[in-house]
């Protein structure tokens, strides 16, 4: 879309005037050259489609100032036409420039981005430029960018942000700059509390997932209650990032699923508020999927089903079969569950391979699990943290993962790589086995 948008059919003749001085006159007297004209000049002739040759470029718009912003965004979105040049311009020359730009806008002051940006979004202009502005903004750091991005679906209408192309850009920005900085739920809060066009909700549940963040938990949830019509969008969204929270979610959170799976007359929500529960690895849930096995639904009676298998890892073909389980599974909890954590630390290491073989077959409990693993993952037996390590990127407990990164500062190569494996089967983030990068993640992660 960039590059069809850079695509010019006319000229801007101050600027060819300029432009026409040539290269020695210009070196002479740079400054007195427009902000627009020194632009063009970095970009023309033809420029390289080598990224190397790129990053330069970049690095020679920005040199210009945030004087630049401007007409470095009214390229982008087709309003600053190129001046007249006499040779072909191809279409890879075209999409370089839309990323030379683009680049250049990253290395500009943040702030004096998202200044221009706001004030763009509070006049009408086309959609798609109102939607190239958005990736601009979307590839920010700043914890005031959430804010932005929702400032530019302010003159989007209802049947505009229905479209996919539409949520899906909006949602991408989003997720983009909450993944980058966090602190950028704090900023979106308030504005979420005030309330929101139900038309917005679809792609603020989407964006907030595609963080990746636990934090956006909290903003989801909040979402919650705001447009009835909407709370499937918000609930899969929560289902999604759910895998995320590795220490749980507040009581009232869980107060607010508890009470759209109980919802009588709304299927769909009730279907969600499962798989948003289950995500969660909430053991609580299973009696309310018990129920819904027999729902008169054939669809909320499958995802019951689904979200038990998940939580289980074990399969039934009866209700009958399932409430077995789950009776056996409270058993072995009030009963034997304390001992068997309690030979977690005990001396004789076949003791404890064989406590963690028999709990790794309650997955049900993995979140009590997590937390007496993360203390084994401590102790100075090698065999004793291998064996561990497998139990946890089978069941995929996050409180593990502080121990789990200080293990990828281990001397043992084959300690490393079950270490990581496990860190990247829990997390699902592609870092690679250095300690440090881990622990800032992780930290980041926290805040």
């Amino acid at each position: 879309m960039l590059a069809a948008l850079l695509i010019s059919a006319t000229s801007s003749r101050g600027v060819t005037q300029e432009l026409l001085r040539g290269s020695d006159e210009v070196a002479k007297d740079d400054q007195a050259l427009s902000i627009e004209s020194r632009l063009w000049l970095t970009l023309q002739p033809q420029v390289s489609t080598r990224p190397s040759s790129q990053l330069m470029l970049s690095e020679r718009v920005a040199a210009i100032g945030p004087r630049v912003i401007p007409h470095v965004c009214s390229v982008l979105i087709g309003e600053s036409t190129a001046p007249f040049v006499d040779y072909p311009v191809e279409r890879s020359a075209i999409e370089a420039r839309a990323t030379i730009l683009m680049d250049a806008l990253k290395i500009l002051p943040a702030s004096d981005v998202l200044t221009y940006a706001a004030s763009r979004f509070r006049i009408d202009m086309p959609l798609n430029a109102r939607l190239v502005l958005v990736r601009v903004v979307g590839q920010t750091d700043s914890p005031d960018a959430p804010l932005t991005v929702l400032a530019a679906l302010e003159h989007i209408d209802a049947r505009q942000m229905q479209a996919e192309s539409v949520e899906s850009r909006v949602a991408q920005a989003l997720g983009a700059v909450l993944e980058r900085n966090p602190l950028g739920f704090k900023a979106l809060e308030p504005r979420l509390a005030r309330g929101f066009p139900a038309e917005w909700t679809r792609s603020i549940a989407r964006g907030i997932a595609l963080s990746g963040r636990a934090e956006g938990l909290f903003s989801l949830s909040h979402m919650l209650g705001k447009h009835l019509d909407s709370e499937v969008d918000v609930l899969e969204a929560f289902a999604r990032l759910a895998p995320q929270a590795w220490d749980g979610v507040s009581a009232s959170t869980l107060d607010r699923l508890f009470e759209r799976i109980e919802r009588e007359n709304a299927d769909a929500v009730r279907r969600s508020a499962a798989s948003a529960l289950t995500a969660l690895r909430t053991e609580t849930v299973v009696p309310y999927l018990l129920d819904m096995l027999d729902d008169l639904d054939p669809l909320v009676a499958t995802t019951a089903r689904s979200c038990l298998k998940r939580i289980s890892e074990r399969s039934f073909d009866t209700t009958e079969g399932w409430r077995k389980w789950y009776a056996a599974e409270q058993k072995w909890w009030d009963e034997s569950s304390a001992g068997c954590y309690g030979l977690l630390v005990v001396e004789d290491p076949g003791e404890v391979v064989l406590a963690l073989a028999e709990i790794a077959r309650h997955p049900l409990f993995a979140r009590a699990t997590g937390l007496h693993l993360a203390a084994l993952l401590e102790r100075q037996e090698p065999a004793l943290r291998r064996a561990a390590m497998a139990v946890v990127e089978r069941l995929k407990l996050g409180a593990t993962c502080p121990q789990l990164a200080d293990l990828l500062h281990s001397q043992d190569e084959d300690e490393v790589a079950r270490a990581h494996r496990a860190l990247v089967a829990v997390t699902g983030w592609k870092l690679p086995a250095v300690r440090k990068d881990w622990l800032d993640a992780l930290s980041s992660r926290s805040r």
